[in-house]
């Protein structure tokens, strides 16, 4: 169960990097949001493929210049 951290007053550890992703998907998965997830993801790879696009054309057009 999350908890907000301003309840906890003393440290109680450290979570290792690998699990807190896995306890991430669990939490995105159980309220709902995997599917909006997957249309961020989406929407953010096409916008990085369409700039990568843009950059290659334009070094193209300079290198025949």
């Amino acid at each position: 169960m999350p908890i907000n951290r301003k309840w906890m007053d003393q440290y109680i550890g450290e979570i290792d990097p690998g699990l807190m992703e896995f306890i991430d998907t669990q939490v995105i998965e159980n309220i709902g949001l995997m599917e909006l997830v997957f249309q961020m993801v989406h929407r953010l790879y096409q916008k990085r493929l369409e700039q990568i696009t843009q950059e290659v054309a334009a070094a193209n057009e300079d290198g025949q210049e």
